[in-house]
């Protein structure tokens, strides 16, 4: 960030990040498995105890999960599965940090990026300055707004990360929205929407579906891998 004429802060405190930094294992499943984990953040919204009652359509995930040792199974009714978090900080993570680190993690695994950061705050009088994900490549920034949100189409957070690039180098800065929640099955005029702002701004979308390819997809959006993709998969 100080190459870009800005200087940051982390907010997180380093226990915390290291230990967000070693689930990478659980991120790994809850990206694979998009429509599954939209069920267990629907669950875990709004919901400030270590106790959760998650619909049992996430029994799967939720297993996975347990067999990393971040929440224990402790009951089950027809409809939902009863778990206990193990820790503020994993209730934490499993809220949302886990997507800033999946693409964080992914994108060092690609093997392209000079310098790769996630959880970064830029000091400044703005109120939305925050980067989920930075990276350089041959002096190239791309940011990402990493999005877990029970409705991530909202042009709101397109804007705060046009914002955040203004901040470190506007055009020069490529931009990328991510979130887990999978694109639309049906037409949807909000997505829609949404896809025409994210042109305007030069911001590459990519929905839960694609995340298993973020690391490449976040290569070439920087031009480490020849052209550029679309700014967007919603022709597909």
């Amino acid at each position: 960030m100080r190459a870009y004429g800005r200087t940051y802060e982390i907010p997180k405190s380093a226990i915390y990040r290291r230990q967000a930094e070693s689930w990478y294992n659980i991120s790994q499943v809850l990206a694979r498995q998009p429509e599954m984990t939209q069920i267990l953040l629907a669950g875990l919204r709004g919901n400030n105890t270590l106790a959760a009652k998650i619909s049992v359509q996430a029994e799967p995930l939720l297993q996975q999960i347990a067999s990393f040792g971040a929440l224990t199974l402790t009951g089950r009714t027809t409809d939902t599965v009863e778990c206990n978090i193990r820790d503020n900080d994993t209730l934490e993570f499993l809220k949302g940090d886990w997507l800033e680190v999946y693409v964080w993690k992914e994108a060092i695994n690609a093997s392209f990026a000079d310098d790769c950061q996630w959880g970064y705050k830029i000091v400044a009088e703005l109120p939305s300055n925050e980067l989920d994900m930075a990276l350089t490549y041959k002096a190239r920034l791309l940011i990402a707004e990493c999005k877990t949100s029970r409705n991530p189409f909202e042009t709101d957070h397109l804007y705060k990360l046009h914002s955040v690039a203004e901040l470190v180098g506007g055009n020069y800065v490529r931009q990328v929205f991510v979130t887990n929640c999978p694109r639309p099955k049906t037409n949807n005029e909000s997505f829609d929407n949404f896809c025409r702002q994210a042109d305007v701004r030069h911001i590459f979308v990519v929905t839960g579906e694609q995340l298993t390819d973020i690391g490449p997809l976040l290569k070439q959006q920087i031009g480490a891998a020849g052209s550029s993709l679309p700014p967007t998969y919603r022709d597909k």
